[in-house]
């Protein structure tokens, strides 16, 4: 199981944090801190982590000092930036002291997901010795998305599709509304009608409206055992 730090100030934001990252079992949370300077007193005293969570805006010490004692110190930790700035000139700076991807405030549960399996698999690679790929290292450094969905309608990322994809496999026949498959999956309702939209227009789905729900009507979609046989990811 890897150890994750969470460098954080604002308390709700930083409980969504420790929700996010303990939905995947391989993590476990080892502590939280509101700035930069409680998390180098952390590794001062001879804590450890294998993962940091790290805000930019904080008290005391901000992301960017805290990444620069890091480094100092000669601590080579991965570390996944959470934060609203937007300057171009530090993201590029933060690449080279150990993040390895770079979240805008406000994000999704599965753009979150991405980065902590992009972590997984660095590790994975260093763990094997074997010779990485070019396909990896577009994904470690963020260029290999526009590549990874070209196939697919704009903004649509393959991974998320897959993970629907697998849910929809397990529950043929059934009639399912955007808001069940979007809590057993932890997505949005509005991403779970656009991803099972074009499940719709490629015929591996149909929808329908129900009627009867006492409200507004709602769309329903219903995938047909065997459907998915033949899928391939493009």
């Amino acid at each position: 199981m890897y150890r994750v730090i969470i460098i954080e100030d604002d308390p709700m934001v930083r409980a969504l944090h420790i929700d996010y990252v303990q939905k995947n079992k391989q993590f476990k949370v080892e502590s939280v801190f509101k700035n930069g300077r409680e998390a180098m007193d952390f590794f001062a005293n001879g804590g450890e982590t294998d993962l940091i969570i790290l805000d930019y805006f904080m008290p005391i010490m901000d992301g960017g000092q805290f990444l620069h004692h890091l480094c100092k110190s000669g601590k080579s930790i991965p570390v996944i930036m959470i934060t609203s700035l937007d300057d171009v000139s530090l993201i590029q700076d933060f690449w080279g002291l150990g993040v390895i991807d770079y979240l805008l405030k406000p994000f999704a549960y599965d753009r979150f997901s991405h980065a902590m399996d992009k972590f997984l698999k660095m590790n994975e690679i260093k763990k094997s010795g074997r010779r990485i790929t070019q396909e990896e290292l577009d994904l470690f450094f963020c260029m290999g998305e526009e590549h990874q969905e070209k196939r697919l309608d704009k903004g649509m990322q393959s991974k998320t599709l897959e993970t629907l994809v697998e849910f929809l496999k397990e529950h043929p026949d059934e009639v399912l509304t955007a808001k069940k498959i979007a809590d057993e999956l932890l997505l949005s309702k509005v991403t779970v009608r656009r991803y099972m939209g074009y499940l719709v227009k490629e015929g591996f789905c149909e929808n329908q409206i129900d009627y009867a729900t006492g409200g507004r009507p709602s769309i329903c979609y219903i995938c047909k055992k065997g459907v998915f046989d033949t899928w391939e990811m493009q």
